[in-house]
């Protein structure tokens, strides 16, 4: 990959002042060349090295490099030698040349970030982590606060796919700055990216930032879906603690307490959410929850205040329905009682009327009871003179409705 990413630009280095001496193990190539004729010449060979790299001609920029460098320049030069002659070695694909020219660089310019840089991304390229390591912990030690060369990594590793050396940057990123949301955000997704399960980067950022409520809830669904539902009922209610109203954590710790069998606490739970809503919806779901433990009287009570907020809505008259045929069920024994079939009545003009509603489901339940709703030799056994007729006996003590007579 080209590293141009990771620098401000190229430019032309002409340098007319005097040099230290070169060291002793770089070998000169004209010992009776005086230091301004040498230096002169050594920025002849830069200015064609330079030139040579604009015009992507890497070879002949290394070749130019290394005469400068043959000259005894190494140090006068290094940070002009050395970074564009190792991207040189990168643009052919030669990444132990790079490494090599770069760790040069750094030995007469120790503490310039971006040799620094170079190196760690060369390092991480080449599978050496821990050189990678060693040379990211330079840059901030130089600079404590700069997070901003782990993210400049983490682009460029981002822009090949290269989840496992963004993980690696994302990993240190933390330990230098564990609270940054960022890096945890990054995190999470080369988890998801990795096919790893991100439950425990979202527990992290969760408890992290307890206020957190966007957190907290990504981790919330993590647990849900992993059925953990007693960790999730402590979540959702810390969640609860910092944003009273949401509903959408109502509802996941509604679910959660009927998952775990907390009937009392889901019914307070969606009582809340009724309160803030008014959502017919919301006041089914406890309909079906009373209706599950036969709780008819309750059941029959969310289902009208379903049917009332909805203004008549097809759906909360299915329900109501749903409760007079569960109860017709339940309380009728062996032959079919006169009151059973009133309250089958009940059931069916429910289910008629959401019909009617164009809510479809109730089609099938409508057909199903038409043998079981008085017929009008049922009526001709009533009294004289009744009109309308309501269930009686302590099994439907809790209707006050009635059914005319037909």
């Amino acid at each position: 990959m080209n590293f141009k990413t990771i620098t401000i630009g190229i430019g032309l280095f002409i340098f007319a002042i005097g040099c230290v001496p070169p060291e002793t193990t770089v070998p000169e190539k004209d010992q009776s060349m005086n230091l301004i004729e040498r230096n002169k010449e050594c920025d002849l060979y830069l200015s064609f090295a330079i030139t040579n790299y604009q015009n992507r001609d890497f070879n002949g920029s290394v070749r130019n490099f290394n005469e400068v460098i043959d000259l005894g320049c190494s140090q006068r030069n290094a940070k002009d030698i050395y970074p564009w002659m190792s991207r040189s070695f990168i643009e052919l694909s030669n990444m132990d040349s790079a490494y090599w020219a770069i760790r040069q660089g750094i030995k007469y310019e120790d503490n310039n970030i971006e040799m620094l840089e170079l190196a760690a991304w060369i390092a991480g390229k080449l599978g050496l982590t821990q050189d990678q390591i060693y040379y990211i912990d330079k840059i901030l030690a130089l600079d404590p606060e700069n997070t901003a060369i782990l993210e400049k990594m983490y682009d460029l590793y981002a822009e090949e796919n290269n989840h496992h050396d963004m993980l690696n940057i994302v990993q240190i990123w933390l330990k230098v700055d564990p609270e940054n949301r960022k890096a945890l955000s990054y995190k999470r997704s080369i988890y998801i990216a990795l096919g790893k399960n991100p439950i425990e980067i979202d527990k992290e950022r969760c408890e992290r930032d307890l206020s957190n409520v966007q957190n907290c809830l990504a981790y919330a669904r993590e647990l849900d879906k992993s059925l953990a539902y007693s960790e999730l009922t402590s979540v959702l209610n810390n969640i609860l603690s910092y944003d009273s109203g949401n509903t959408e954590v109502l509802n996941m710790l509604g679910i959660t307490y009927l998952q775990l069998d907390r009937e009392n606490d889901a019914i307070a739970t969606y009582t809340k959410i009724y309160m803030h809503t008014k959502d017919f919806k919301t006041a089914i779901e406890l309909s079906k929850i009373f209706l599950d433990n036969t709780n008819y009287k309750k059941a029959l009570e969310w289902a009208e205040n379903a049917i009332k907020v909805s203004d008549g809505n097809g759906e909360s008259y299915y329900y109501r329905g749903e409760v007079y045929l569960d109860a017709g069920r339940s309380c009728s024994s062996g032959g079919l009682t006169f009151a059973d079939k009133l309250v089958y009545q009940m059931a069916y003009e429910d289910f008629s009327t959401a019909l009617d509603k164009k809510y479809f489901l109730a089609q099938d339940r409508k057909k199903s009871l038409n043998d079981f709703i008085p017929t009008a030799s049922d009526w001709f056994m009533r009294p004289d003179g009744e009109k309308e007729a309501r269930p009686d006996g302590a099994c439907y003590s809790w209707i006050n409705r009635t059914i005319k007579r037909k």
